[in-house]
């Protein structure tokens, strides 16, 4: 019975979340700018031609690098792998594991409702 009791409480205090790698939503979009036999005017530095695919998901971009006793997580940009209803997960690639800490196997953030101000 204490067994049991040990290993139910170790489950309940360890609060762990299964990563959904379920992927990201993607915006792809096609390119064909100009349009043939259109004339344009650009300038220095301006495309003259576009042509292709864009894909667009959305990143976690850490700007300075987090030293924690855990881990500790560059600054990089880590992409999105799934997500729930509660949270995104993010690629680990990256993150510095600490000397007693489990392997990572993702970065989670809870999602935050957004408030309109109308």
């Amino acid at each position: 019975m204490r067994i049991l009791f040990i290993v139910i409480s170790i489950f309940i205090i360890s609060g762990c979340t299964t990563v959904k790698y379920n992927g990201t939503d993607a915006f792809v979009k096609e390119v064909n700018y100009p349009k043939v036999g259109k004339i344009i005017t650009v300038y220095v530095g301006d495309h003259l031609v576009q042509k292709g695919t864009i894909t667009e998901e959305d990143v976690l971009v850490v700007h300075k690098t987090i030293d924690g006793f855990s881990y500790g997580i560059t600054a990089k940009k880590y992409p999105q792998i799934g997500h729930d209803e509660k949270r995104d997960f993010y690629s680990a690639v990256g993150v510095i594991k600490g000397p007693l800490s489990d392997p990572i196997q993702a970065l989670a953030l809870e999602k935050k409702k957004v408030q309109s101000s109308v």
